[in-house]
């Protein structure tokens, strides 16, 4: 959390007048900065599955990665509505997530005896990444709630809402992987019914959406 201390200083240096704007400055830039590390952590946690073969699993962070690009778009649009500025910018360091000596190989040398190992190492992360997100965007509401701002509170309170409701799924596919011991068969298993879901989901979501939108609107202008 280093980065977020810094961003604190440099806000407070920037808006030494305004207490109540450099409250909701930092707020926002400590979420927004966060989000932009979570869309490169889901990015590469997509990669990661995509090369141990996992599709299934694959598919859903693809679709988290989505979810977090329109949270970005969406905390800049509301920032915009209510404070009539624009947010600042701040540089974010982004997460390694894959290991770097993976460079080294290709997906030939990836085989069935691996993937435990490596499934464990990637839903531990993915868990403890989720929590700390949890966390981090209760804090921040609780201090807009502290400081009155009734409204951005209310969007950072869809954030923790949908982390809760990711959360949850995680903690399943944990229990499902750890009661087999996190066996290469139950991990191949599961790799169906994650695929269709999210690719549905993908689909329903951020493509077909848009399919009908621009249909509707042809339709609209005949």
């Amino acid at each position: 959390m280093e980065e977020f201390s810094e961003v604190l200083i440099d806000v407070q240096k920037e808006y030494k007048r305004s207490n109540k704007l450099k409250d909701i400055i930092i707020i926002i830039l400590i979420v927004l900065m966060f989000l932009q590390s979570a869309f490169s952590f889901h990015e590469q946690l997509a990669d990661y599955f995509c090369f141990l073969g996992l599709q299934g699993f694959k598919r859903k962070l693809e679709c988290q990665y989505m979810d977090e690009c329109a949270n970005k778009r969406k905390l800049y649009h509301k920032y915009i509505n209510l404070h009539q500025k624009l947010i600042p910018l701040r540089q974010v360091q982004f997460p390694q997530m894959i290991p770097r000596d993976w460079s080294k190989y290709t997906t030939d040398d990836v085989n069935d005896s691996v993937l435990p190992k490596f499934v464990k190492n990637a839903m531990e992360q993915y868990k403890q990444w989720e929590h700390e997100t949890k966390e981090l965007y209760e804090e921040q509401w609780q201090k807009c709630m502290n400081n009155g701002m009734g409204a951005d509170a209310e969007y950072i309170s869809k954030l923790i809402q949908d982390v809760t409701k990711e959360l949850k799924e995680i903690n399943r596919m944990c229990e499902q992987l750890n009661g087999t011991g996190c066996d290469v068969i139950a991990i191949h298993s599961v790799q169906d019914k994650y695929h269709n879901k999210y690719k549905n989901k993908y689909n329903d979501t951020y493509t077909d959406k848009w399919k009908k939108k621009e249909t509707k609107h042809n339709k609209t202008n005949k």
